[in-house]
This record gives structure tokens, C-alpha cells and sequence, in this order.
């Protein structure tokens, strides 16, 4: 994945991350200023220093989005690791378990579904977590925004050290 550069509005909100492009575009036109730049990166863009952060210098009336839930981005939240084993699998060696079996009451929401090996979901069949004897690795919760989500796809070579300031609710990077 590219170098990204993160676009905050007026107020200091994140917004989007955005490409080399698309940075190059706002800054030319002066509807941007640099906040943070990347360290290492000086020589990619003509000897100046690559933006890590962006601000806009107007306001944009720009509401998060909210991130669907599907199966998708419960595996993008859960960084594709299993949440029972803490080992990381292909797409096509996941599916996603219901922590409380919609048998018992579960419902299909973000705290109730985790990204699950095939085989770890085959160990704890139609059974809560207690009555399989296995342990979450960490309890489901709603991301905040999709820039959430997106933020948890980076490598951590691609995430600036700044970044978790507009990103509290995610921990253990």
C-alpha cells in the first residue's frame, strides 16, 4: 500500500486519507496547509518534505461515514486475525462467529461478530466462548467512522506516529 498522506478539516476532524495526487492538488492550489510531515520521505516529492498530515483551510461540511457492517469490514476490523488463535489468515480461511449463537438470542451487530478461523469456529460450534472454553482475544466493538477501518489496513510503516491522536478508540498498534 501506497504512502498516504491524512487530510483533516478546519476543526481538526480526519476526513480522509488521501493519494500523492491528490496531496500534490491541494497544496498547489493553497487549500491545504502541511501539519506533520513523514521523516524519510523528503526526496519523493522534489526535495520537500512529504505531508503525513493535512489540514484544510476552509470548513467542509462533511458528515463520517458510518461503516457497514458486513463481512468485509469485520475482517478489515479484526486485521484479518483470527479471535480466538491471534493468528492472521487468508479471507478465504475465515468466516465470521457470532459470540453469543444466534440459537441463544445473538444478533448480527459489531459487538456480537468476530473474524474467526474455520476451524476455531468448527471448535466452538453453536456454543458461547464460556461454554467452548476459549477466550476472545479482545471484545467486538463498533469502529467509529470507516477511517477507522481504513486506518487498521496501514502496515505500521505506513502510520505516521501522529495519527493516533485523531484515532483514540484504536489501541494496540
Amino acid at each position: 500500500m501506497a504512502v498516504k498522506t491524512l487530510l483533516l478539516d478546519k476543526i481538526w476532524q480526519p476526513i480522509a486519507f488521501i493519494s500523492f495526487r491528490k496531496m500534490v492538488k491541494l497544496l498547489a492550489a493553497g487549500k491545504a496547509e502541511l501539519i506533520t510531515p513523514w521523516e524519510n520521505y523528503e526526496d519523493i516529492w522534489a526535495g520537500q518534505q512529504y505531508p503525513a498530515t493535512m489540514r484544510l483551510k476552509t470548513y467542509v461540511r462533511r458528515r463520517p461515514r458510518a461503516p457497514r457492517f458486513n463481512r468485509k469490514n469485520i475482517f478489515r476490523r479484526d486485521k484479518y486475525t483470527c479471535q480466538y488463535t491471534g493468528k492472521i489468515y487468508s479471507p478465504g480461511k475465515l468466516t465470521i462467529d457470532h459470540v453469543i449463537p444466534k440459537d441463544q438470542g445473538g444478533k448480527n451487530t459489531w459487538e456480537n461478530c468476530v473474524t474467526a478461523s474455520l476451524e476455531a469456529n468448527a471448535q466452538k460450534a453453536n456454543r458461547t466462548p464460556e461454554q467452548a472454553g476459549m477466550k476472545l482475544i479482545k471484545k467486538p466493538t463498533v469502529p467509529a467512522h470507516m477511517l477507522s477501518i481504513e486506518y487498521n489496513m496501514f502496515s505500521k510503516k505506513n502510520i505516521h506516529p501522529s495519527w493516533i491522536d485523531y484515532f483514540p478508540e484504536i489501541q494496540n498498534r
